[in-house]
């Protein structure tokens, strides 16, 4: 008699037990695997599928996506100029290479002529030479033509340089 009522109440508890039994299986909350119930608090620790914050720009993803999200699409991860080498945020990559880089590439408003931003000084330096050599050129001009005139009127003798 004592082991039939041994076994009538291991029967009667047998639906409690599968509810709590350490050993039985159940499916990970972020649904990525079947796992025994005693593993689930070390599994939820490693868990692909476990929701973390990107510690750069704040974004939340599952952890199996972080690495792809770090490397290629993370707004505030840093990245090397290609044109200077400056390391900066991808999200302000753009506006440097428009404004600041002094690597882009520009047109010379005077000749249009594309080159380096950071080449821009020395190019425009010599065309303030070249103005300022047309200035002396036509000075000395106008200066020939005015002593011909003024000293050929006087009837003095010109300069060979100015011979007719």
């Amino acid at each position: 008699k004592q082991w039939y009522q041994r076994r009538v109440r291991a029967a009667e508890q047998l639906p409690k037990h599968r509810e709590n039994c350490a050993s039985r299986l159940i499916t990970c909350e972020n649904m990525c695997r079947r796992i025994q119930a005693r593993f689930l608090d070390d599994h939820m620790i490693v868990c692909p599928g476990r929701i973390v914050e990107c510690e750069t720009c704040g974004e939340e993803m599952k952890y199996k996506y972080l690495p792809a999200h770090l490397n290629m699409s993370c707004p505030a991860r840093h990245v090397e100029c290609e044109s200077c080498g400056n390391e900066m945020k991808y999200k302000q990559l753009p506006e440097h290479m428009h404004l600041y880089c002094p690597g882009r590439y520009i047109e010379c408003e005077t000749c249009g002529k594309e080159m380096k931003y950071k080449e821009l000084s020395v190019h425009m330096f010599l065309h303030e030479i070249c103005q300022t050599m047309k200035l002396l050129m036509i000075m000395l001009l106008s200066f020939a033509i005015y002593y011909y005139y003024f000293f050929s009127k006087l009837g003095y003798d010109l300069p060979f340089f100015i011979q007719k």
